[in-house]
């Protein structure tokens, strides 16, 4: 097959897709803007003919018109801004952290989680919550809530859509802290420390003390990475000794599953 030459690179830009909403709005935009234009064009002759004007009058008296009316979208776009910002917005975050605690929606299980990592995490069935079983209900909450911004993007545009991700980020940050859940590390860690590994092994990690190393052992094995980073907090360390202690554990541990591994005897034809 002959590839595309330089020039045919240059210029291809990929198909844009569009929600029903954002057509709607392209079609309704092109015929307002359509009629507004004969409107406006009505009305600069009218006036010309009023001051006996000719065509240059015309012209001048159709560019204020359409100048004004472009100032006034502007004007209504930022006072939109505005009120989303003072009183819109708050308001859609306390909605939402409502439905999230009401709901009994678990915390996260890592500080990077985004809203949509959140969610598909509460209806996978590969995590375990610290705050216990997730229902056939709370399943069914979080995929609600995942489909409200596909759906206000298909019915209300993009804006929308960006402005509803923003209120969720912020209700899921007041509902469940990132400085409350670990950062993302290897699940390994779990396996490593249900183990027979040693306090000496633990000792060794950045951070570790050894009452620390003799309590990881006392209290094993943890459920959840939540369940360790909270103990590691509980004795002291801050959060990014935490992070830098529960990374030292993901390379040991990474470690201990390459050393155990042992491959197959290879076969000699």
């Amino acid at each position: 097959m002959r590839l595309a030459s330089n020039r045919q690179l240059l210029f291809y830009a990929p198909a844009m897709s569009y929600t029903f909403a954002e057509k709607q709005q392209m079609k309704t935009g092109g015929v307002t803007t359509l009629v507004s234009s004969v409107f406006y064009a009505g009305i600069a002759w009218g006036i010309t003919k009023l001051i006996d004007g000719g065509r240059a009058k015309f012209f001048w008296t159709l560019g204020i018109l359409v100048g004004l009316r472009a100032a006034y979208s502007l004007l209504e776009f930022i006072i939109g801004i505005i009120v989303w910002r003072i009183y819109c917005r708050s308001r859609s975050v306390a909605n939402f952290v409502a439905i999230m605690r009401n709901g009994n929606l678990p915390k996260r299980v890592y500080c990077t989680d985004q809203i949509s990592d959140y969610l598909a995490r509460i209806q996978s069935p590969l995590f375990v919550y610290k705050d216990g079983i997730v229902t056939a209900e709370i399943k069914k909450l979080a995929l609600e809530l995942d489909a409200v911004l596909s759906t206000v993007r298909d019915q209300h545009g993009m804006m929308a859509e960006m402005r509803t991700w923003d209120a969720m980020k912020r209700a899921l940050e007041i509902h469940s802290p990132g400085e409350d859940s670990p950062q993302f590390v290897s699940a390994y860690v779990l396996h490593w420390l249900r183990s027979d590994v040693k306090e000496a092994e633990i000792q060794i990690l950045p951070n570790a003390t050894p009452s620390l190393a003799k309590r990881i052992i006392a209290e094993r094995p943890f459920e959840t990475l939540t369940d360790l980073y909270q103990l590691l907090r509980n004795h002291g360390l801050d959060r990014m000794q935490a992070v830098v202690f529960l990374n030292g554990a993901s390379t040991a541990s990474a470690d201990g599953m390459r050393s155990a591994y042992k491959p197959l005897p290879r076969s000699h034809e």
